[in-house]
Parts: C-alpha cells; structure tokens; sequence
C-alpha cells in the first residue's frame, strides 16, 4: 500500500479517524500514521484502518474518504443493504 497523495490529503484521512471517535464506532486496526522505518519517511503513509459497528449516519459511511479507511455497516437483508447504499450523496 502507498502513501496518501498529499499532506493535505493525509491531514483530511486523519480528520475523519478523529470525527469516528466522536461519532462511535469501532476501531478494529490501524488508525494511526505509519512511522519508525526510513521507507516511511518520504510520503504521507497511514495504517490500513478498520471500523466495525459503523451506522450509515456516520460520516465515515456516508463520505468518500480516499484513504485506507474501511467502515464496515451490518445489514439484515438485500433491501436493507440497497437502502444503506442509497442513503450517501
């Protein structure tokens, strides 16, 4: 996995980790910027992160982050499934 494309970009991804919090959800793995080794010190890298327990009224499900984030919404069925995708803009 790369970096972020750009610092704007990493500051925007970490944003929405920090309004997750705020909101709820849980955070599965990753969630922080990857840093400590000389291969991570030219780009704007961030650990693939997980969240689980996401409602799609969040923020993290309804917007589209470009960053390795994942937002992992539970579903009963196929038509509760389609009306979670078409809640997003």
């Amino acid at each position: 996995m790369g970096p972020v494309s750009s610092r704007d970009q990493f500051e925007k991804v970490m944003s929405y980790i920090e309004i997750r919090k705020k909101e709820g959800g849980e955070l599965v793995y990753g969630g922080e910027p990857i840093r400590g080794s000389e291969e991570y010190d030219y780009g704007y890298f961030i650990n693939p992160t997980i969240f689980d327990n996401v409602t799609k009224d969040m923020r993290i499900a309804k917007e589209e982050i470009f960053g390795p984030v994942l937002a992992v919404i539970e579903y009963e069925n196929l038509n509760e499934a389609v009306d979670i995708v078409n809640s997003t803009e």
